[in-house]
């Protein structure tokens, strides 16, 4: 019987070892909001509001033809600030946008298109590990 049990034991033993070691894994996917280096547009703050505010003004520019009067854009009642969520991912690519306030659906439409156009940012980092972020962005039209 005892010879019976420490077989059993000897087989068992590399199954918990294979627990352990699945454990050990790191299977991080933390969406953190506040790290020790939040995530950064290339080039700084100044170009990403000019990146969003270049592709708001592009946006007008396809959707009225030339000489409409911006006052036609407020009596028609599309304007406002689309604020937006998403991720940037341990890569620096922007995922998972989504409005979290919303204007007109058409304009929280082209606020995601804007927001994935974005080239890669810089990653997040926090206690020395490149982690994904989640970020809030106005998109005003």
């Amino acid at each position: 019987m005892k010879k019976m049990l420490f077989t059993f034991a000897l087989m068992a033993l590399p199954l918990f070892a294979l627990k352990a070691m699945a454990q050990e894994t790191p299977t991080d996917t933390t969406v953190y909001r506040v790290v020790e280096k939040m995530p950064e547009y290339p080039e700084g703050v100044e170009k990403l509001m000019k990146y969003i505010r270049t592709s708001t003004d592009n946006y007008w520019k396809k959707r009225y033809p030339k000489g409409k009067p911006v006052s036609f854009l407020h009596e028609d009642g599309i304007s406002g600030r689309v604020i937006v969520s998403f991720v940037i991912n341990e890569n620096g690519q922007v995922t998972d946008p989504a409005v979290l306030r919303n204007v007109d659906k058409d304009l929280d439409k082209e606020a995601i298109r804007i927001i994935k156009s974005m080239p890669r940012w810089i990653p997040g980092e926090h206690k020395g590990k490149i982690v994904k972020v989640r970020f809030t962005l106005p998109v005003q039209f």
